[in-house]
């Protein structure tokens, strides 16, 4: 008999089974995607009035001054040397959608979307499941028993249907951002999940360039055991996260546990400073008089537990190629085209007002990354633009929040980018006169 979890699969990969079109996508172009930017804050995050109905968003959406991108900012992604965009889209707005205000969103992301095309840039987008519902938080859409498995199947057919009908080598549809399955079987029911997404979006589009990942976060690692078979045959991307060692890229972000208590953390790992960082992290979880004594006592073993493996097991650059040496060597055993492997994310939380040391460890970490992906062949995509809002407490944006142009020189560096000083007037324009584009 079969299982829930077979039934689920089988039943999203039923949703697609129409017959496929009769053409095929061998041979046709693909987008490069070797540069990108990933930007956040356009068509993600919708404003939700929360404690009421799932299908309780503000509309028209995304409307407000905090969703819009400012000519000046689009003029800097492009002079810097970004070659395409990285555009997150809430889910969630659309499965509470009726049809006809599904049909409208699916003409928004279109506009946002002929816009960066205009500005000679790539665009890939990304359907990308964020927190601000709970009927449809990330983890719920990959759960076995997801009621809304039809709908987020419609969804994909009526992005992948507006993008196939822009230029194939320009645009590219990554079906799902970072699965995770919390069940002990969800790696393997993602792929069967996925499969089923993948044809959907193929039945709409059969030229369109569709990304696919691994479970577990998009990592690297479940990218290497993914089954390729039904991707053999398409113009496919293959994408992966790194944000390794993650107690360095999310040391200080208050989101993250026990990476909230952590400051100064080195790259690569100088275990000389141990005992100096695990002592501070340790009499700042002390002081948070929001945790209880039991969850004091959890959060010290856990800090401890964390720092000891990253002193003693994490490296520096080696790690990183060993890592990525990985993925490059399932590319070749699987025949898959290094050019089409995408780092589609990567990034270092940071702290305003950062001491030297910090930032240098920062910068260098974006720099050994961006070079192991470049040194494959594999493209890569920086996270994020712009953080909504960092309330001062830091973010991981390359711009800083609130300003149209001016992103971090050291970064721009870090990443090969173009530096000149006059490239989109400057830094740090504020909105005002700037016209605030859609």
């Amino acid at each position: 008999m079969l299982t829930r979890r077979k039934t689920l699969a089988g039943g999203i990969a039923a949703l697609a089974a129409a017959p496929q079109c009769a053409r095929r996508a061998d041979g046709a172009p693909l987008p490069g995607l070797r540069r990108g930017v990933n930007i956040h804050h356009m068509l993600n995050w919708p404003t939700h009035r929360g404690g009421q109905s799932s299908a309780d968003y503000v509309w028209p959406p995304f409307a407000t001054a905090p969703y819009q991108l400012a000519a000046e900012t689009l003029a800097e992604i492009v002079a810097r040397g970004f070659t395409f965009v990285r555009v997150t889209v809430a889910p969630s707005i659309f499965l509470a959608a009726d049809a006809k205000r599904r049909a409208e969103l699916a003409r928004l992301v279109m506009s946002r979307v002929d816009r960066f095309l205009a500005a000679g840039l790539e665009v890939l987008v990304d359907l990308h499941p964020v927190r601000e519902n709970p009927a449809y938080l990330p983890e719920r859409l990959t759960a076995e028993n997801f009621p809304e498995a039809r709908e987020y199947v419609d969804v994909v057919k009526a992005l992948a249907r507006g993008l196939g009908q822009r230029s194939a080598d320009h645009v590219a549809f990554e079906l799902m951002n970072e699965p995770h399955p919390q069940d002990a079987g969800g790696a393997e029911r993602w792929q069967a999940q996925q499969a089923g997404l993948y044809a959907a979006a193929r039945q709409e589009a059969p030229d369109l360039a569709l990304v696919v990942c691994g479970a577990d976060w998009s990592s690297g690692r479940e990218l290497t055991r993914l089954d390729l078979t039904p991707y053999r045959k398409g113009n496919v991307l293959f994408t992966f996260h790194y944000y390794s060692p993650h107690l360095f890229t999310h040391s200080g972000m208050p989101t993250a546990m026990p990476e909230r208590y952590l400051e100064g953390l080195a790259w690569p790992p100088a275990p000389a400073q141990a005992g100096d960082v695990t002592q501070a992290a340790l009499a700042r979880i002390a002081m948070d008089a929001k945790l209880s004594p039991e969850e004091r006592t959890s959060a010290s073993a856990q800090a401890q537990r964390s720092l000891r493996k990253y002193f003693s097991e994490m490296g520096g650059e080696a790690r990183v190629n060993r890592d990525f040496a990985e993925v490059a060597a399932w590319a070749a055993a699987q025949g898959v085209p290094a050019s089409r492997v995408l780092v589609g994310e990567f990034g270092v939380y940071h702290r305003p007002g950062e001491p030297p040391a910090v930032r240098a460890a920062r910068l260098a970490w974006l720099e050994t990354v961006r070079r192991a992906a470049e040194a494959r062949s594999f493209g890569w995509a920086i996270w994020v633009l712009q953080d909504a809002s960092d309330h001062g407490r830091g973010g991981i944006g390359i711009l800083p929040s609130g300003a149209v142009s001016g992103m971090d020189p050291g970064v721009v560096r870090a990443l090969g980018l173009r530096s000149d000083p006059k490239v989109a007037g400057g830094g740090g324009g504020r909105p005002g006169a700037a016209a605030q584009n859609g």
